[in-house]
């Protein structure tokens, strides 16, 4: 298949920058582009497999948090809706562990893209942690001077009661943004499960010879929680 798109770009202090793109005709992805489009792709099927969204909510969702020179990389829309429902229906034949001494967490969803591992399971008597982060995101979650803490019942799995994010501040100076650095399910909410969850954060991080200690942290939904 021939694709049609045009870029026009300019030169600005040497190097040059798009200008204008024609993503309306675009029906291919730059190899450069290929691991971030993967990475987009992923978080749609399995965003489509943990919640009750529609693919357009799905789509709308992880292009807000795709980097800008990656969207019009992206598969068109209809193409995205297809790998979506696909995955959706993978989803309703699967057999659905039923307790969570029989779940096991997939290598699929434990693995980067760059073939290393960010998750962690943890039991915790008869309740389970499954913590996801990565030696980078730790690094800034060192640097960062505030935590925000956060908290949903609706992207949940059956056996998993609330999923949990930290968010702070990632990159330098103008491209520092927020941004989810940690995602925790949690089988139940109480106290002290996130006492075992940020022990274990800790005991990550310092595996990583790093230490967790921020000025303060937000949250909106608990009171505040000093991580001293």
């Amino acid at each position: 298949m021939k694709c049609t798109a045009r870029v026009t770009i300019i030169c600005i202090e040497g190097q040059h920058k798009i200008r204008k793109f024609d993503a309306k005709q675009h029906n291919h992805a730059q190899e450069a582009s290929k691991p971030d489009v993967l990475k987009a792709c992923i978080q749609m099927k399995e965003l489509a497999q943990i919640s009750n969204y529609q693919p357009a909510q799905i789509i709308s969702n992880v292009i807000a948090i795709t980097a800008h020179e990656i969207r019009p990389c992206l598969p068109r829309k209809d193409a995205l809706r297809q790998q979506i429902q696909r995955a959706k229906r993978v989803c309703d034949v699967e057999v659905e562990t039923k307790t969570l001494d029989d779940f096991k967490l997939p290598d699929a969803s434990s693995i980067t893209l760059s073939g290393m591992h960010f998750s962690k399971d943890i039991n915790d008597g008869t309740e389970r942690i499954l913590l996801f982060t990565t030696s980078e995101n730790l690094k800034w979650l060192q640097k960062a001077k505030f935590w925000i803490m956060d908290g949903t019942f609706k992207t949940v799995p059956t056996l998993f009661r609330q999923l949990y994010s930290i968010h702070a501040p990632a990159g330098e100076n103008v491209n520092s943004r927020i941004v989810p650095l940690v995602y925790a399910l949690v089988s139940v909410k109480s106290e002290e499960l996130y006492q075992r969850l940020f022990q274990e954060l800790n005991e990550w991080a310092e595996e990583n010879e790093l230490e967790l200690k921020p000025d303060f942290v937000l949250t909106d939904f608990e009171k505040l929680q000093s991580m001293q």
